[in-house]
C-alpha cells in the first residue's frame, strides 16, 4: 500500500459512513424544508459544503 492509498484510507469515510452522512443530512433537509412551509418563508433548504459536494471527511 503505498502512503497515498494508506492516508486515503484513514481520512475517506467507508461506504457505509457515506449512507449515514447523507441519510442524516436528508432528514434534516426534510425537517427544514417542513419549518421553511409551515412558516411561510420563501427559501429553499440545500446542501453546501463538503456535503453538498461529497467531499467530507472521516470524523477524527
Amino acid at each position: 500500500m503505498t502512503l497515498e492509498e494508506q492516508i486515503l484510507s484513514e481520512i475517506k469515510p467507508t461506504p457505509e459512513e457515506c449512507a449515514e452522512i447523507v441519510a442524516k443530512a436528508e432528514r434534516l433537509k426534510v425537517k427544514a424544508d417542513q419549518y421553511l412551509k409551515d412558516h411561510q418563508i420563501r427559501a429553499e433548504a440545500r446542501f453546501v459544503g463538503s456535503v453538498g459536494k461529497g467531499t467530507f471527511l472521516r470524523e477524527p
